[in-house]
């Protein structure tokens, strides 16, 4: 197989081994092996499927039919009970319900031509002589007689195209014969969830269960490179594609491709490439090549979609809709119309940001072939974005200084670096960022991380760097948060990334690289809180409040180093001091929320409930959208004993943001501690289906709401179900964690040693029997033997070393503590 001959991604005619060889997305593979379970029930049962799979051109959709057929027709089961007809990729000539059953004939004679001779031949070609009305009416009985009691298996590629053809009269008649005989099951492809499928008043109204394929991932996209070139033995390009420069390649590519792997397939030729004057002539061959079908496929548009394409094609980026609707001379209504149709078609991607709509071409090809006709013999700009992103600006300038000063090489290098220099924003990135912001005022950290790596992959700055590790930190991904600083410090030194970075570093309990990270720039503000946050992560707090003393006298405004302070005696038990703090603190700034909270915290924990709740009103008046505050309200509520109403709160939260994982954590708290168990696991339930990650505070969630249970045996049946919706979801690992995490809690003084064993003994009942679960049961086991021996580290000793070192950390820990021991070997 030459790599030529993959490059044109043809996989009608490729072999199974090779469908399989290049296959990639584990999704792609788990939905292979479902439709194949599902043609198999369709075939040995009276149930039949009729599957669609959506996608823009490109997408793989071809590859993935193609592979479930080659599956299909090696399973000996089927051989007696299944026939398939795989109809023409481009059905253009199909016009009516009779041309749609001769297609099906067709494709027969193609699959099993021996049989079609002594079977179907005489019978199809006599058709001929009937008149249309008989042929119609024969032409359904040949095909019924044919496929006898088999089931037959439609493959129809574009199946849009085969309904606009057949029309509305034709969709009743083969929706009707579909009914009337039940013989067939249908897998078939569109670009788009067309309307013959989604309204009300066409036969095929939610006929078709519809699977969307999904755009590869750049990881994805390196697998399918990887494969190509191990498929063509191409060992060179195997090993390139590992090197620091293949991957950043393949970035590229990605960033130009997104997610299509016909396109992928096609730069895979020029990944190896080293000199600029092989890579030019073969990118212009490409696009000369590929420039008549771009060109026909403009020409079957209608002219003002044929001029959104054109004006999308020189803005390069993704547009708002009343810019495209202004600089079309369309009215808005129009335009949207437009741009829906296209849509639909595949032309192009929507992005929504807030309430805002960006359109932009979804083919990077097509515009380079565009804007190869309009600027012939002059630097196509899309291949200028192209070389910017395939080599390092000192690599530019190398070959600049090799080319004669005439090539129109040389126009590109120096475009390329000049727009290094000149580089327009994006306007999708005023958005992001603002997105970003608010779903991190409203904790939405996953949502939050998703936003950065568009950014990333948008323009890649430091403060987009910056941005992932805090997202990455925050969801307790420290190693990864760590590597995203470096990156934001690589591309800009900055102390509040040295700053972070230490913290993250320190939440690793990695103290020495934490205090070199603070030395390096030991001027800085953040570099002092840097060490005063290491000091007091490590227990030292009274040195720590010694430091903050000393930044005091340096900055006494500074509201971080008062916040810092408030923490370090919080932490030693001083409240009446934190709470003086937290005053001197309000009167620089009245309207701080973050003080306004501490205070909450401060007056809670001085059993000052009622004040604290007072203060939490303050702080609604302050910002009546702020999520944190509510939060600290429903736990005031909830230490009060007010269930009722700290459950309203949960409810008034949701209103703001119903995907809130902190509120819903929070609702589920009070609704176990009001011992409503199944409006509780309702709520776990609505959890598990947003995928949401659950946080460490599993554990004491459980734990919590057994502290003050009086009916064990209630409280044991709440956790079978619990376990076996975690078992539904496949996340059981949760639980075992969980369990883990609830040891800090055992260890507080205020819990007397009965109700910590019988706590133990509910879960050897419930998971005792089950491997995964013997480690946190061992390690749940000796805390509540070292509590009840009064501590004695000779309990510990008989834990092997490795298991020691786990548990170690959770008894030193206060259970309040972020626990940033790793647990993901339990």
């Amino acid at each position: 197989m030459q790599a030529q001959y993959i490059s044109h991604f043809t996989p009608r005619s490729m072999s199974p081994e090779i469908l399989e060889a290049i296959f990639v997305q584990r999704k792609r593979y788990d939905l292979a092996e479902r439709l194949i379970e599902l043609i198999r029930e369709s075939a040995l049962t009276e149930n039949k499927h009729y599957r669609l799979l959506v996608g823009n051109r490109g997408i793989g959709k071809t590859h993935l039919i193609s592979l479930i057929y080659h599956r299909l027709v090696k399973i000996e089961e089927l051989q007696e009970q299944l026939l398939i007809a795989w109809l023409p990729e481009e059905a253009y000539r199909i016009d009516s319900f009779l041309e749609f059953l001769m297609a099906i004939f067709e494709a027969l004679k193609e699959e099993y031509p021996e049989e079609y001779e002594v079977k179907l031949q005489e019978k199809v070609e006599l058709l001929y002589q009937l008149s249309f009305e008989e042929q119609e009416y024969k032409a359904k009985e040949i095909l019924r007689e044919f496929v006898g009691k088999k089931t037959l298996l439609l493959l129809i590629e574009n199946l849009n195209m085969v309904f606009e053809g057949l029309e509305i009269q034709g969709q009743h008649q083969l929706r009707a014969y579909l009914y009337n005989h039940k013989f067939c099951t249908i897998l078939a492809t569109s670009q788009s969830l067309f309307k013959e499928v989604k309204f009300k008043e066409y036969p095929f109204y939610r006929f078709f269960c519809p699977h969307h394929l999904e755009d590869l991932s750049s990881d994805e996209a390196a697998d399918l490179l990887a494969n190509i070139a191990r498929l063509n033995k191409d060992i060179k390009l195997e090993a390139f594609l590992q090197s620091l420069t293949g991957k950043e390649r393949v970035k590229a590519v990605h960033h130009l491709a997104g997610g299509n792997p016909r396109i992928y397939i096609v730069f895979s030729g020029f990944l190896s490439r080293e000199s600029l004057d092989e890579l030019v002539p073969a990118f212009m061959k490409m696009l000369d090549e590929l420039t008549p079908y771009y060109q026909e496929r403009m020409l079957s548009l209608a002219v003002r979609q044929r001029k959104i394409i054109n004006f999308l094609c020189d803005r390069r980026y993704a547009c708002l809709l009343e810019d495209i609707a202004r600089y079309c001379l369309l009215d808005p209504q129009s335009a949207k119309e437009e741009l829906r149709e296209l849509q639909n078609k595949g032309y192009l991607r929507v992005e929504e940001i807030g309430r805002e709509q960006f359109y932009e071409l979804r083919e990077p090809l097509l515009r380079f072939c565009l804007e190869m006709k309009k600027q012939r013999n002059k630097p196509i700009q899309l291949f200028v974005d192209f070389l910017r992103l395939w080599y390092s600006e000192e690599t530019l300038e190398e070959y600049l200084d090799l080319l004669p000063e005439d090539g129109i090489e040389r126009e590109y290098i120096l475009k390329a670096l000049r727009e290094r220099d000149t580089d327009s924003e994006d306007p999708k990135i005023a958005f992001l960022m603002e997105e970003y912001e608010n779903h991190l005022d409203k904790d939405e950290i996953t949502e939050a991380l998703k936003l950065t790596e568009k950014l990333i992959e948008i323009r890649g700055h430091a403060w987009d760097f910056f941005s992932q590790g805090y997202c990455l930190d925050e969801l307790e991904r420290y190693q990864e948060a760590i590597a995203a600083y470096d990156k934001s410090f690589e591309l800009e030194e900055n102390a509040d990334t040295q700053f972070s970075r230490s913290i993250t570093l320190t939440k690793l309990r990695n103290y020495e690289e934490s205090q070199l990270s603070y030395k390096s720039n030991s001027q800085s503000l953040q570099a002092e809180l840097s060490r005063i946050f290491t000091l007091q992560k490590i227990g030292r707090y009274k040195e720590a409040l010694q430091d903050c003393d000393r930044a005091l006298k340096l900055n006494p405004q500074s509201l971080k180093i008062w916040l810092t302070r408030i923490f370090i005696l919080q932490k030693m038990g001083r409240y009446e001091e934190a709470l003086q703090d937290c005053d001197r603190a309000l009167e620089l700034n009245p309207k701080s929320l973050q003080v306004r909270l501490s205070r909450i915290f401060t007056l809670r924990e001085m059993g000052r409930y009622k004040e604290a709740l007072q203060d939490c009103d303050l702080a609604l008046e302050l910002n009546p959208q702020s999520l944190q505050v509510r939060l600290s309200r429903i736990i005031t509520l909830r230490e009060m004993g007010r269930y009722e109403e700290a459950l309203q709160d949960c409810d008034r939260a949701l209103e703001l943001n119903p995907k809130s994982l902190q509120v819903r954590l929070s609702r589920i708290f009070t609704l176990q501690s009001m011992e409503q168990y199944e409006q509780a696991l309702e709520s776990y339930q609505y959890i598990l289906d947003l995928n949401s990650p659950f946080p460490r505070k599993l554990g004491k969630m459980m734990f919590d709401s057994f502290k003050t249970v009086q009916n064990t045996i209630i409280f044991k049946r709440y956790l079978v179900k619990l376990l076996n919706l975690f078992d539904r979801y496949q996340v059981g690992s949760l639980l075992k964690r969980g369990l883990t995490r609830s040891i800090p809690m055992l260890m507080s003084p205020n819990l007397n040693n009965e109700k910590v064993r019988i706590w133990l003994e509910i879960w050897l009942e419930l998971v005792g029997n089950r491997p995964e679960f013997e480690l946190p049961l061992r390690l749940l086991s000796k805390a509540i033997e070292y509590k009840e021996k009064n501590r004695d580290p000779r309990v510990l000793l008989t834990l092997p070393l490795e298991e020691r070192q786990i548990l170690k950390p959770l008894l030193e820990t206060d259970s309040n503590d972020s626990h940033s021991v790793s647990l993901n070997d339990i």
